[in-house]
């Protein structure tokens, strides 16, 4: 996996085997050197044995709950691609004032099963610093290796 330019395993304040986060924010560069770049605020890696039982709704619905994302967050754009059980989704996150995040966010989930395992990649930026670093961070994300399926783009409000 390629990390966001910018970000480095320095970054992550919890580091073992299944799953690192970051804490502090940190500033990437965007992937045009044209364009400037933005703070990602939160950056969650995990992985954990696939179920193939459960649907990638039900599994996307455990890991937001897990990280501590309300459940008023509204997906609002999703690319999947269900024989392969991976996709991308986009989440308007409100402010959490009550666990120290005073502003809303912007957040990219990305999911991708492989070898038996989930891999899970949560980014977190300022909905006004999205359209500047929302390449970089889903480039990112496709580093992971989508590589089979047919995608089903669609888009929700």
């Amino acid at each position: 996996m390629h990390l966001p330019k910018g970000m480095t395993e320095d970054n992550f304040v919890e580091f073992q085997p299944a799953f690192a986060r970051s804490t502090v924010a940190a500033e990437s560069t965007n992937c045009h050197p044209d364009m400037p770049g933005a703070m990602i605020n939160f950056m969650a890696l995990t992985m954990f044995e696939d179920d193939p039982s459960k649907r990638l709704a039900e599994l996307r619905t455990d890991i937001l709950e897990a990280l501590g994302y309300p459940a008023d967050s509204v997906l609002v754009e999703r690319a999947e691609l269900p024989d392969a059980r991976a996709g991308l989704w986009v989440y308007e996150v409100p402010a959490m004032p009550d666990t120290g995040t005073p502003e809303p966010a912007k957040m990219l989930l990305s999911m991708r099963s492989a070898h038996g395992n989930m891999f899970v990649i949560v980014y977190e930026v300022h909905p006004n610093a999205w359209s500047v670093i929302v390449n970089t961070l889903v480039q990112s994300a496709l580093s992971t290796g989508y590589t089979s399926g047919s995608s089903g783009n669609t888009t929700e409000k």
